[in-house]
């Protein structure tokens, strides 16, 4: 018994001085106020910090048929363009205008041809339909005029867009006529009040090209939205009894330049034609030119110079390319463009137009009509053209001669 007390004391005192051992061995310190160190978890290593990953290289190839002057625009707005976009470059080919669109449709029905296509405004829906070109719809298009828009919009997509703007405006000698027309009733009153002798108050194209657009301005429609007529109405009669009114100042003849010619000469107050022909009425009557904004009830044709997107660009190009047209339609490209042409009117309505003539084009333009480009246009020529000359000029009765045409249309719509 003595011998195990014995050793039970020995073992308690060995586990003593263990555990002195394992203690601290000096006088505890105090904290140093600093923040322990973050654990990092056992074998990972720090996360490295990447660098933003650059922009794959992305060309561009335009194709066009530019004059000098617009060329020069263009290559301004590109040189802009990839300063701010240096992974962007571009192959741009002129094509004579003649040959672009067939150029453009052989090689970009193989797979082939630009991704971009600077062209007429009524190659778009047909190029569409033919799944050549691509929806733009995505491209930011703010204070761009909403009638060029529109000219491009078709089947539900945007088909093109407006870089440049052009169409039918409403001339005036300030010398015959002193004052612009509020309404079509003011301009008929004041052009008859001015013609005498051999000077016409007002010479106003008939034909339905110069035409048409008075139709929207009297609140109707040539077509629906699927293509079928809309103009036998009682709109499309207060047209026509526009038209029969435009006859009794004095239009004496269709798509001729007796107009024009007389207009030049200074004996004419009002006439309808394209902004084409702004040069040569500068020209001709010098500080006494003015085109007027559209009377109420009267209005006329946007065009427009287009840009369409291959349907063929894969999906990099395509977003960049997207990218130019948003910058393209923008006031700082499109400044880039008036100061270049000297014809040039802006589809983007905010850009400082100082030419005084364009100035009023561009605030003409923003009472326009689209013009009309879908495919389906083709089968209303024919029968419109009968439908003003058997009532305007052969005094048919109007609700026959609108009933007519619509079956006219309706049948050439369905050959």
């Amino acid at each position: 018994m003595k011998n195990k007390l014995f050793g039970l004391l020995a073992l308690l005192v060995i586990a003593s001085l263990v555990l002195a051992a394992c203690g601290p061995t000096g006088a505890t310190e105090e904290p140093t106020g600093e923040e322990p160190a973050a654990t990092e978890p056992a074998g990972e290593e720090p996360a490295a910090t990447e660098e933003p990953a650059a922009a794959e290289p992305v060309t561009i190839t335009l194709w066009h048929s530019l004059k000098d002057s617009e060329t020069a625009g263009l290559t301004e707005i590109i040189n802009a363009f990839t300063a701010a976009n240096p992974h962007v470059t571009f192959d741009v080919l002129f094509v004579p205008f003649d040959d672009l669109r067939n150029k453009f449709e052989t090689a970009a029905a193989t797979g082939e041809g630009p991704d971009l296509l600077i062209g007429a405004d009524d190659w778009g829906p047909a190029l569409f339909d033919a799944l050549l070109v691509a929806d733009v719809s995505d491209v930011p298009t703010e204070n761009v005029n909403a009638a060029a828009l529109g000219v491009g919009q078709y089947n539900g997509a945007q088909v093109e867009l407006p870089y440049v703007l052009k169409g039918v405006v409403l001339y005036r000698n300030t010398a015959i006529q002193p004052e612009a027309a509020t309404s079509f009733g003011d301009l008929k009153a004041k052009a008859e009040a001015a013609t005498t002798g051999d000077t016409y108050g007002a010479l106003l194209e008939i034909g339905s090209f110069f035409s048409f657009a008075h139709l929207y301005g009297q609140g109707g429609a040539l077509m629906n939205a699927d293509g079928t007529p809309a103009f036998n109405t009682e709109a499309g009669a207060a047209w026509l009894a526009m038209l029969a009114d435009f006859k009794a100042l004095g239009a004496d003849s269709w798509y001729s330049d007796n107009d024009i010619n007389l207009f030049k000469e200074g004996k004419v107050g009002w006439v309808i034609d394209g902004t084409w022909n702004l040069a040569s009425f500068s020209e001709a009557l010098g500080e006494n030119l003015a085109i007027d904004a559209w009377p109420t009830g009267m209005s006329g044709f946007v065009q427009t110079g287009a840009i369409m997107l291959s349907a063929n660009s894969d999906e990099a190009t395509a977003t960049a390319a997207k990218s130019f047209l948003a910058y393209l339609l923008g006031a700082e490209a499109q400044a880039a463009f008036y100061a270049s042409d000297d014809a040039f009117i802006p589809s983007n309505t905010t850009v400082a137009v100082d030419d005084p003539l364009r100035a009023q084009a561009l605030t003409a333009f923003g009472g326009g009509t689209a013009w009309i480009v879908t495919p389906k246009m083709g089968a209303y020529w024919g029968p419109t053209e009968t439908l003003i000359k058997t009532v305007i000029d052969e005094g048919t009765d109007v609700t026959e001669a609108l009933n007519t045409a619509e079956q006219g249309v309706n049948d050439a719509l369905n050959q």
